[in-house]
């Protein structure tokens, strides 16, 4: 008499439908996961359509921004974190522009600072240039 063996069941995890698991899994997080918005410094752009502006020597403010953490305000340094103290009393009239060099090697942070004491001082007026490396 023949004895017939059973034969054994495979052990394996079917991989066809674990790809669309995984998929959805994505998308199950993407959709409940709640995202952060941070604060950043509101600026007014101009229109494409914008004439160039000519302004007064009288109303122009220039400011460069040093790497080390000196900033260049008509031609004086000052230290960055003084910056406050000296743009006080330039309150803005609504016609002064502010034109500000940045060397390329300036932290992104000194940047946004001075931007943002900028426009706590009312100046939202700006023109902002890297400054070449033999300026």
């Amino acid at each position: 008499m023949n004895i017939l063996r059973k034969r054994k069941a495979d052990h394996e995890i079917p991989s066809s439908s674990l790809s669309d698991i995984a998929f959805l899994l994505i998308i199950f997080f993407m959709v409940t996961s709640v995202f952060i918005l941070r604060e950043g410094l509101v600026t007014i752009l101009p229109k494409t359509t914008s004439e160039p502006v000519t302004v007064e020597s009288k109303d122009l403010l220039k400011i460069g921004i040093e790497p080390n953490g000196l900033v260049v305000v008509d031609g004086r340094e000052y230290e960055i974190e003084t910056l406050h103290d000296v743009l006080l009393p330039m309150k803005d009239d609504g016609n002064k522009v502010a034109k500000i060099r940045i060397h390329p090697q300036t932290a992104y942070k000194d940047v946004v600072f001075v931007v943002g004491e900028l426009q706590s001082a009312g100046l939202t007026r700006l023109s902002i240039k890297k400054k070449e490396l033999h300026d």
